[in-house]
């Protein structure tokens, strides 16, 4: 595991007053990816699990 280091805060683009676009930093980013895969195979795990008699 990479040590955790000062985070960037993410900047947030407007347009018309309104935000649209977030930009984060890149490790941030593939971490947020890593845990919603996480999310999704726990998902699946339980449907298989409910589905199993």
């Amino acid at each position: 595991m990479k040590p955790k280091s000062k985070r960037k805060a993410p900047e947030i683009i407007m347009r018309e007053g309104k935000p649209t676009a977030v930009i984060l930093d890149i490790n941030e980013y593939q971490e947020m990816l890593e845990r919603l895969e996480d999310i999704e195979d726990l998902e699946k795990l339980e449907a298989i699990r409910r589905k199993t008699p």
